[in-house]
């Protein structure tokens, strides 16, 4: 089934680095010069993203908290 002896199986067995594929800086070509004159980019870094963001982890646990904890005293106050 499995070749015990393969070198994926030793103890002193290392993962081996990725192997980045090299660029290619002309992936479209420019026929008749047709991106020569192209105006530079208004903006040169990446914007980040806009996205809706909610509440945190840790302020979506709070809130569940403060929900069960009142939903305890209600019961206990039924109960009296």
């Amino acid at each position: 089934m499995f070749d015990m002896t393969h070198p994926y199986f030793a103890k002193d067995y290392l993962k081996p680095s990725k192997v980045k594929p090299e660029e290619d800086d002309q992936l479209v070509p420019n026929v008749d010069s047709f991106f020569d004159l192209l105006p530079e980019p208004k903006h040169k870094i990446k914007h980040a993203r806009c996205s809706l963001v909610g509440l945190s982890k840790h302020e979506r646990t709070l809130r569940a908290l403060k929900k069960l904890r009142l939903r305890k005293e209600q019961m206990e106050m039924k109960e009296k």
